[in-house]
């Protein structure tokens, strides 16, 4: 079964908010075999869109990943993603090719 992938993206001049939400949904993310697979540096910026914080997370499969997004715990930091309005979380399958 292929593996699942949140793609995260959002303007992070509030790192500490970002911060939070990462910190809130890590257990979540782990009860529903995920993890943090890789993240942007937070070092001096680069590029046209310096403040953008990009994260992926990595699932053991799919449905997995959207579970997750349906939990009672990744509802209940909605507030505080709400609070960032440029966040965006796109699921994706690995590719199979």
């Amino acid at each position: 079964m292929p593996k699942g992938y949140w793609v995260v993206a959002m303007d992070a001049t509030d790192q500490v908010a970002v911060a939070d939400i990462l910190r809130q949904l890590s257990y979540t993310i782990s009860e529903h075999n995920g993890a943090i697979l890789a993240e942007s540096d937070n070092g001096p910026p680069r590029g046209p869109d310096p403040e953008e914080r990009v994260v992926v997370v990595e699932f053991a499969t799919l449905d997995d990943a959207r579970t997750c997004m349906d939990s009672p715990a990744f509802i209940r930091t909605r507030q505080m993603r709400d609070a960032i309005p440029s966040l965006r979380i796109v699921v994706i399958e690995q590719a199979g090719f």
